[in-house]
């Protein structure tokens, strides 16, 4: 289980709405180096997301949120792979049919979209199981 400390921003019927300050991908020294450079460019301070919670918490409590890893690992794959392999077979294809360099590349750019515009109507990666979860409430 990924564990993550977070805050109580808003409280909801069955539900919270969490605040989790987002730190930079080498927060181990003080040091300017690239990836501090970039995360502070482009990453925002802070998230909000949506948890349904049983506990009864209150605004500004301090909570810890899981997530099963092998939940993390399957979203990961399909998020990162499925996109790749679904352009790649639609080059393919569009290749193999047509014969030609534009093909495919339009044959790439349709398997993407296909696979990008099943994501968002079969909603996928919107299963309840993918969702973190309140562990305990930590104050």
């Amino acid at each position: 289980m990924i564990e993550e400390e977070a805050y109580v921003a808003e409280v909801e019927d069955g539900a919270v709405w969490v605040v989790k300050s987002r730190s930079s991908g080498c927060s181990g020294c003080s040091e300017p180096c690239p990836s501090s450079l970039a995360s502070r460019l482009f990453v925002e301070k802070q998230f909000r997301l949506r948890v349904t919670s049983d506990f009864p918490l209150h605004r500004g409590d301090k909570i810890l949120l899981g997530i099963e890893d092998d939940c993390l690992a399957r979203v990961s794959v399909g998020i990162y792979l499925l996109p790749l392999f679904s352009f790649f077979l639609g080059a393919m294809t569009g290749v193999h049919f047509f014969g030609s360099d534009l093909a495919g590349v339009l044959g790439g750019l349709s398997g993407l979209g296909f696979c990008l515009a099943s994501f968002k109507y079969f909603k996928l990666f919107e299963r309840e199981s993918y969702r973190p979860v309140v562990l305990r409430k930590i104050n």
